[in-house]
């Protein structure tokens, strides 16, 4: 997804949610990208382990643009910080894609 505009994204995004493989990470990642704070239920949290770190991987690989956030989220929760370099790189790769 390369579309820039806060449309695109947005919808790329919800194209997520309906195909992606959702966690509460990648929930805080995908909504935090576009301007939102998750709440509810579960709220927001970062990854716990390389399954919650996967789902956002999986995320940014379609959603490149999810880790301009993360220095965001790092101020949230350092646990974003020892994730953050997966993230960024499936990113890259999936800028390339």
């Amino acid at each position: 997804m390369n579309d820039t505009t806060a449309e695109g994204r947005a919808m790329a995004i919800l194209r997520w949610f309906a195909e992606g493989e959702v966690g509460t990470s990648s929930r805080t990642l995908a909504l935090a990208s576009v301007g939102l704070k998750a709440r509810g239920t579960f709220g927001s949290d970062a990854p716990y382990d390389a399954g919650d770190s996967g789902r956002c991987e999986r995320l940014a690989r379609m959603c490149p643009f999810v880790a301009d956030v993360l220095p965001a989220l790092i101020k949230e929760s350092a646990r974003w910080e020892r994730w953050a370099p997966r993230i960024r790189n499936a990113a890259e790769i999936g800028k390339s894609e």
